[in-house]
């Protein structure tokens, strides 16, 4: 049957186009940016269309298999676990075993608290281990009525003997950088967020003409020759 070149043309591109559409949806995918060959950590990915070389069933924990990238998120499901995991016995090639993990916490993995467990499959468990948080930091608290919220990090120092009362502060140890206390620990906003020289704990820099602390929070002027400021919280 003869067909004309123009719908013969037209046909071919409507097929173009429905098969790009089918490739994209299957790209799938947890985040906006899945499946652009780039693998975006601040968006959650931990790998993007393929896995990282080097990362492999075996250097994840298991014995042997299949690892996969699932919506931009490492697909263990085709790994075996070790025959070894579960005997009791931390075997040179486990990550860890029961209450064994080699030396590992959460602070080794780049958490700054909490409980790193290790699971069924001999591979450590991070789920209760907890990153630093801005969100409470430099807030009232009083060491028996109102302590700082638990898995922050913070904890409550005390300003005055008398009252009993002070401040969540969460600890550092490089005076004058943003050490724990940076944007990459959460620690975002407009107010910039340094270890403390004296106390050795993060405040948060303030204006003192602006008073731009969070509420219930007051800028107190760092020395009499300008307006810059720490953040501390009102008595209560």
């Amino acid at each position: 049957m003869f067909v004309p070149y123009p719908y013969f043309f037209a046909a071919l591109l409507f097929i173009s186009c429905k098969g790009g559409a089918d490739r994209n949806d299957s790209a799938d995918s947890g985040t906006a940016n899945c499946g652009n060959n780039i693998v975006e950590p601040a968006l959650g990915e931990q790998c993007d269309t393929t896995v990282e070389l080097g990362t492999t069933c075996n250097s994840l924990g298991f014995s042997m298999g299949e690892i996969k990238c699932s919506a931009c998120q490492i697909d263990t499901s085709g790994c075996e676990p070790l025959e070894s995991c579960g005997n009791g016995t931390l075997d040179t090639i486990e990550i860890c075993e029961g209450f064994e993990l080699r030396g590992k916490t959460c602070q080794s993995e780049g958490f700054i608290g909490g409980m790193l467990t290790c699971t069924d499959n001999c591979t450590h468990d991070s789920s209760d281990c907890f990153e630093p948080s801005s969100e409470h930091l430099s807030e009232y608290c009083n060491s028996t009525t109102t302590p700082c919220p638990e898995r922050t990090g913070l904890r409550c120092e005390i300003l005055s003997d008398k009252d009993d009362w002070g401040m969540c502060v969460l600890p550092c140890s490089t005076p004058g950088t943003v050490d724990v206390c940076g944007p990459d620990n959460g620690f975002l906003g407009s107010n910039t967020v340094v270890c403390a020289e004296e106390w050795l704990h993060c405040i948060i820099q303030c204006d003192v003409d602006e008073q731009d602390c969070g509420e219930g929070q007051y800028c107190a002027r760092n020395s009499l020759s300008s307006s810059d400021g720490s953040c501390f919280p009102f008595d209560s």
